[in-house]
C-alpha cells in the first residue's frame, strides 16, 4: 500500500512540477480551478508527505523526511527528459527562451522546497546519521554526481533507522505484553507507570503515575 501511495505522489508531483512546459508542448491551458487544486496538493504533500504510523513523533518526522528526499530524487529524474525536450524546442525556435527560463525557475523552486523540507527533517531527527555524512552532504551539495551519491546514502540511512526503530518498538511492546501475561498467570498484580511530567519542568525526580493495571481474571484496565 505504501508503495502505491509513493508511486501516486511521484506521478502527481512530476505532473505538477512540469506542468508549465507540458502546457506549451501540448498546447492547452489548465483551468484556474485545477491550478488551485495542484497548488493545494503541493502544499499539503510538503506538510504531510506520508500517513504511515510510527511509534513516536521523532520517527514520524524522520520517515516523512526520507519520503520527501525520495520524491525529490525521483521527480528530478523525471524532469530531465522534459527539460531536454524544452531546450531542443527553444533552440529550434518552437518556444521562446523566456518560456523555458520561467519553467526552469519554477522547477528549481519546487524541487528546492521538497529537498530542503526533507533534508531539514532528517538532519534534525536522525540519531544514527553520523556527523561525517551530514558534513559530506553539505560539502558535496553542489558537486555533480557526488551530491547524488551522498543524498542516496543519507536517504538509505534515514529509511533504515525508521524501519529498525519501528520494528524494535513493536518487538518491545509484544515482549511487554507477554511479560505481563506471565506475571498475571502467576497471580501477581501488575501496574504500568509512565512519566506524566515534562522532564525539563521537574525538580528532582520526574513525576510518574499508574496508567494501566492488570490483575488475574480481569486483564488490563485503564486507570483514570
Amino acid at each position: 500500500m505504501n508503495i502505491i501511495v509513493s508511486a501516486a505522489h511521484f506521478l502527481l508531483l512530476s505532473f505538477t512540477l512540469n506542468l508549465p512546459l507540458l502546457e506549451v508542448f501540448l498546447g492547452f491551458n489548465t483551468p484556474v480551478f485545477i491550478n488551485a487544486v495542484i497548488v493545494i496538493y503541493f502544499i499539503l504533500f510538503n506538510v504531510f508527505p506520508t500517513f504511515r504510523k510510527y511509534p513516536d513523533f521523532r520517527l514520524k518526522v524522520l520517515g516523512d523526511g526520507a519520503e520527501l528526499l525520495l520524491q525529490f530524487m525521483l521527480t528530478c529524474a523525471a524532469s530531465i527528459p522534459v527539460l531536454v525536450i524544452g531546450i531542443m524546442q527553444a533552440v529550434s525556435g518552437d518556444i521562446s527562451g523566456w518560456t523555458l527560463a520561467l519553467y526552469c525557475i519554477l522547477l528549481v523552486i519546487g524541487e528546492a522546497v521538497i529537498f530542503w523540507n526533507g533534508i531539514i527533517r532528517v538532519y534534525l531527527t536522525s540519531v544514527q546519521l553520523a556527523m561525517r555524512y551530514r558534513l559530506l552532504g553539505i560539502a558535496f551539495g553542489l558537486v555533480p554526481i557526488a551530491n547524488i551519491v551522498m543524498l542516496l546514502i543519507i536517504y538509505c540511512k534515514a529509511r533504515h533507522e525508521c524501519r529498525v526503530e519501528t520494528q524494535k518498538a513493536k518487538l518491545n511492546e509484544a515482549r511487554k505484553d507477554e511479560h505481563i501475561k506471565r506475571l498475571v498467570a502467576l497471580g501477581e498484580k501488575v501496574a504500568i507507570c509512565e512519566q506524566v511530567q515534562d522532564p525539563s519542568e521537574a525538580k528532582g525526580l520526574v513525576e510518574r503515575d499508574v496508567i494501566k493495571s492488570a490483575v488475574g481474571g480481569v486483564g488490563r484496565e485503564e486507570c483514570g
